[in-house]
């Protein structure tokens, strides 16, 4: 990356100074440094929703359904129900 830094700001600065240069590898430093620091937001925010997603399975597994025994009479006589 150094290198491909290096060609593309001397290609980019050319007969504009050695400022051009240094502004040039700066900006690409930053950009860089801000799609790390995106990306690690980003996978954080992943990380969060899938713990809580965990947290809900967790519940829902916790709370399982027991079993009810229910009577029912039929009120019109014997086989029309």
């Amino acid at each position: 990356m150094e290198a491909q830094d290096d060609a593309s700001c001397r290609q980019l600065s050319t007969g504009k100074g050695a400022d051009a240069y240094t502004q040039c590898r700066k900006n690409l430093l930053y950009y860089r440094q801000q799609a790390n620091l995106e990306e690690q937001q980003k996978r954080a925010r992943v990380s969060e929703a899938l713990e809580g997603m965990s947290r809900s399975m967790q519940s829902i597994n916790a709370n399982q359904p027991q079993n009810v025994n229910v009577t029912v009479t039929c009120m019109y006589g014997p086989g029309r129900c």
